[in-house]
């Protein structure tokens, strides 16, 4: 009974995964003359360079403002505020979810901006 189940499982596995990548590589052509046309074009790799030089400054900006906060904050691990500090920190990671969630309700909601239009 359980082998059969296995048997289930893969050949779902299969159906659903492999074949399709199969599918996806079968008529795949590589060629690395796209490669050369992207980067001879000067206005592509002006974007790479400036792509990669906002993520350096802005990841050195984080690293300056950050790196003192977080010493301050393991220096004194008792003081109130610091613990305030430190769960007020965690919104930043569920806000940004939550406003995507409520601007999408905004524009594509039954009484939202697209619907009035």
């Amino acid at each position: 009974m359980v082998k059969n189940s296995y048997y289930f499982v893969v050949g779902i596995f299969f159906l659903i995964i492999v074949i399709p990548i199969i599918g996806l590589f079968y008529k795949f052509e590589f060629d690395l003359i796209y490669f050369t046309t992207f980067f001879q074009s000067k206005y592509n790799i002006r974007i790479i360079y400036l792509s990669f030089i906002q993520a350096f400054l802005s990841s050195i900006i984080s690293c300056i403002i950050a790196i003192p906060f977080a010493l301050s904050l393991f220096r004194q691990k008792k003081n109130r505020i610091n613990k305030l500090l430190i769960s007020l920190s965690g919104y930043s990671f569920v806000l940004p979810p939550i406003l995507i969630v409520y601007s999408f309700i905004g524009i594509y909601g039954l009484n939202g901006l697209l619907n009035k239009l």
